[in-house]
């Protein structure tokens, strides 16, 4: 086999296998949005003063009070995992709102909806649900989502998330209309590595050893 072919063949077949690998360029449509958990905090030691939390305007007031946000914090699946969806406690852990247990899912992948490459990215939440006392909550008709990072929003950088929408008037629940906001804060990770196909290892492997038996052929 002509050597300069050889190396050639060589160089495509472990580029290929490197391509296979993700590369960050500002905020990747596959990274995953760790979650800060939220941290009790005031005088009394029982409100929401930082981390990531969602509230709602329970009390018709307007805004969002200290008393009206519950903490978040991280569930199985490590955060938000941008472009897959979600099922209950895959992005938090359950938490309480009114005696009854919720969670933060998604039946639609939360995606990329802008990016600046500079820090500011938006998403798209229109698959975004809360899973509250049995039921399913549309929380997805918000604007989208505002992110703001450390620097590029590459991985291992920090971000800030905020996103706001209004319960569905549907009669799911008793909160039709009522104001709902999403804080969250973490560091982005990147997402679980794609394992390396197998049939792309053997091919490498394959070209190796015909190297060596050009080598051979050379030396006879």
């Amino acid at each position: 086999m002509n050597k300069k072919l050889l190396a050639s063949t060589i160089a495509v077949a472990f580029a290929a296998i490197g391509s296979t690998s993700t590369a960050s360029a500002a905020l990747a449509g596959d990274s995953v949005l760790g979650i800060d958990a939220g941290v009790l905090g005031g005088y009394y030691g029982n409100v929401i003063v930082s981390g990531s939390y969602f509230a709602m305007d329970s009390d018709g007031s307007g805004s969002f009070q200290l008393n009206e946000r519950v903490g978040l914090s991280e569930g199985t699946g490590g955060g938000v995992t941008l472009g897959s969806t979600q099922a209950v406690g895959s992005i938090d852990n359950t938490w309480v709102f009114f005696n009854n247990n919720g969670n933060h899912i998604t039946t639609s992948a939360i995606t990329v909806a802008s990016d600046d490459a500079a820090g500011n990215a938006t998403l798209d939440m229109s698959g975004w649900r809360v899973f509250w006392n049995g039921v399913e909550i549309n929380m997805g008709g918000g604007a989208a989502a505002s992110v703001t990072c450390g620097a590029t929003c590459e991985v291992g950088d920090t971000y800030v998330l905020d996103y706001s929408a209004s319960v569905p008037d549907d009669g799911t629940t008793n909160f039709g209309n009522v104001p709902y906001t999403l804080h969250l804060t973490g560091t982005i990770a990147a997402a679980s590595a794609v394992p390396v196909p197998a049939a792309v290892w053997l091919f490498g492997s394959g070209l190796v050893g015909l190297a060596g038996v050009a080598r051979r052929r050379k030396a006879a």
